[in-house]
């Protein structure tokens, strides 16, 4: 479990076992406008996708858990603002 850093935008994350990733807010990570994420549990486990201090996630739900065989996209639309898509537990 770690949060997100500005190194981990671009990239697939693949989780295995029990994990929470946590997006940070802006005032800690100077994320770029449309910078985006992309995690997919790839084993037995969940992955947990959660908004940190004053992160507000567009979505059907927060925090989002995603199992084997999910992933999921985290796009900054607005500061502290991501839109969160893609196979919902």
């Amino acid at each position: 479990s770690r949060d997100l850093t500005l190194s981990d935008a671009g990239k697939l994350l693949t989780c295995t076992g029990d994990v929470t990733l946590t997006i940070p807010p802006q005032s800690s990570v100077a994320w770029p406008e449309g910078a985006i994420f992309r995690a997919a549990q790839i084993a037995p486990g969940l992955t947990t996708i959660s908004a940190g201090s004053g992160v507000t996630f567009v979505s059907v739900a927060a925090p989002i858990t995603v199992g084997i065989g999910e992933a999921i996209s985290a796009v900054r639309i607005d500061e502290n603002v991501w839109l969160v898509t893609g196979g919902l537990s």
